[in-house]
């Protein structure tokens, strides 16, 4: 019984305790302590947003008004609400910004894949196109982030089912991607 009670322990959260974005996970005799991964999906929106802001993305202009996004907690239980259905489509209507991801290996980098999406966009008043994931990421009146990585034993995509795949859903306050507005204002200009 006093094993189980210290390995318990162990596996709770820090970030209860001290504020800490790290989790000690219990290995016999050598805790490891790892990033959570909503505080990963955090670190590096804010990460991307700072390399936009200081003009370092290829065919994107510097950014005057991008600063850092803070994590709020309600945002990250209505990403977690949407995302056990394991069901990979948009929530409709939609009260938050959204971005959606899978991936069959856990360690699937949805920031990576949304970020990408910057070497389709041309700078400039928003149109539609394959570039929306980016550009909610960047967008400057955004201000708040949550998010949340499910395991689904069957995600739902379409007509088709993905066995054991991890959905990484985020959803921002205010959202953006307003038609006919710029993600953020140009610093050059």
């Amino acid at each position: 019984m006093y094993a189980v009670n210290l390995i318990l322990l162990l596996c709770i959260p820090t970030h209860l305790v001290a504020g800490s974005c790290l989790t000690t996970t219990a290995i016999p005799a050598a805790p490891v302590r790892v990033e959570r991964a909503d505080c990963y999906l955090l670190r590096e929106h804010n990460e991307y947003r700072k390399k936009v802001a200081m003009g370092l993305v290829d065919r994107q202009p510097a950014a005057k008004n991008l600063g850092p996004l803070e994590w709020d907690e309600t945002l990250a239980i209505a990403a977690k609400e949407w995302a056990i259905n394991c069901d990979f489509k948009h929530e409709r209507p939609a009260k938050y910004g959204e971005n959606l991801y899978f991936s069959t290996n856990e360690n699937g980098d949805a920031t990576r894949a949304w970020f990408d999406e910057h070497s389709l966009f041309t700078f400039g008043p928003l149109k539609s196109g394959g570039f929306l994931h980016y550009t909610q990421m960047v967008w400057a009146d955004t201000t708040r982030l949550g998010c949340v990585k499910q395991f689904c034993s069957k995600l739902r995509s379409g007509s088709r089912i993905v066995p054991n795949a991890y959905l990484t859903v985020c959803k921002y306050d205010p959202r953006g991607n307003w038609l006919e507005q710029k993600p953020y204002e140009d610093r050059t200009t």
